[in-house]
This record gives C-alpha cells, structure tokens and sequence, in this order.
C-alpha cells in the first residue's frame, strides 16, 4: 500500500469513525431525553393514614357509579385540592377527575400513588385563577398531552383520529371536605360547591364556618 493510498485509508477510518461517534451520542441523549420524559413526575408519599383512607373511600364510590363508563375504557381519578385555613387547621377537598380538561385547571399539582392509584394534589396557592393559563404556574403543550396521554389514553387517541375532543361528560358529586386541626381528622362534610367553600365544623364545641 502506497503512503496516499494508506493515507487515505487512515482518514476515511477516521470520518467514519467520527459519524459513528457523532450518531452514538445522539441516540443516547434522544433515548436519555425519552426517558426524562417518561420518569419527570416526582411522587410523594402520603403520610396520613385518615386522609389516605378517606382517598380510598371516595374513588370506590365513584368507581361504583361510573361502572358503565370505566367499563368503556374511561378512566377515573382523584383530585384533591389542599388549603390552609390558619396555622393549625388545614382543609383537604375530595373531588373526581374524569376528563382531560382538569389539565387546564389543577396546575400546580403533584402525585402520590394511594392503594397503587394515582392521586392528583393540587395546591391553592397556585390558583389565583380559576384556568392554569392565568395562574403563575401552567402545564407546557409538552407537558399537557404527556398527562392526557398518560391517564387519558382512550381521549388522547380519540383526539389523534378526529382532529378534536367529544364533548366532556357531565358528572358533578358531591365532593368531600375534610378539616384536619394538625395531624388529626376533625370534620368530614359531603357537599357539591367550589372547591374553596366554606364548612360548618365544630372546634372546642363552638360551629363555625371554615
């Protein structure tokens, strides 16, 4: 083999070995970013045995009564939206999540998984307004579909064939207000209403309105 020709042998070598390199990285971030992308959610653990059993409750009604739509392939969860009413007494309200559309309103939220569900905890002071577009915290387009996606798939594909969304289904129960004085369980309230409704509740044997 002439020097040119070995020459040429040694550079071709290295251009290929530099488009090898080049595609080998590239894979590993796309696959390291798909992977991001799939383990982003962080969950918490739930910590309070009356709140956890009290989750539990409230999803098997609600399981119950839409028995015939989960049978369908729609899918059911828990919202709970957290609020402090002063330094000792915290409300935590129960409330369905059935439709995709929860994703405009429950932003900022976290998950923790209660009996190998996930629940979604929404937190008030997020919400100055009612649509997450307007509050200080929103979902990405990104991150909007990979939670309908994620938890809504029969809508989600629903959405990939027609271009658009049927309408929401209309389902509004009762929802269910529980009022924690620190740690403990004082009061539990089933009711339909806003989420930042106001309760009756019995503290050191005087009603009030919390």
């Amino acid at each position: 083999m002439t020097s040119l020709s070995l020459f040429n042998f040694l550079i071709m070598r290295i251009i290929l070995y530099l488009m090898f390199s080049v595609f080998f990285l590239t894979s590993c971030k796309q696959t390291q970013r798909e992977d991001f992308r799939d383990h982003s959610v962080v969950y918490l653990c739930l910590n309070n045995k009356e709140l956890e059993t009290a989750i539990i409750d409230y999803r098997a009604e609600m399981e119950r009564a839409n028995a015939k739509e989960i049978a369908k392939g729609d899918s059911i969860y828990v919202g709970v939206y957290m609020k402090d009413i002063n330094d000792s007494i915290k409300r935590y309200v129960l409330f369905p999540v059935i439709d995709y559309t929860i994703f405009r309103v429950i932003t900022p939220f976290f998950l923790c998984t209660v009996d190998s569900k996930d629940v979604f905890f929404m937190i008030e002071s997020g919400q100055t307004y009612y649509y997450g577009s307007e509050n200080y915290f929103k979902l990405s387009e990104e991150e909007k579909w990979y939670f309908i996606k994620k938890y809504f798939p029969r809508r989600y594909e629903e959405y990939r064939s027609k271009g658009c969304f049927s309408n929401s289904r209309n389902y509004h129960p009762q929802n269910c207000y529980l009022t924690f004085c620190k740690d403990t369980l004082i009061s539990k309230t089933y009711k339909r209403g806003a989420w930042r409704d106001r309760v009756l509740i019995t503290i050191n044997g005087e009603i009030r309105w919390y």
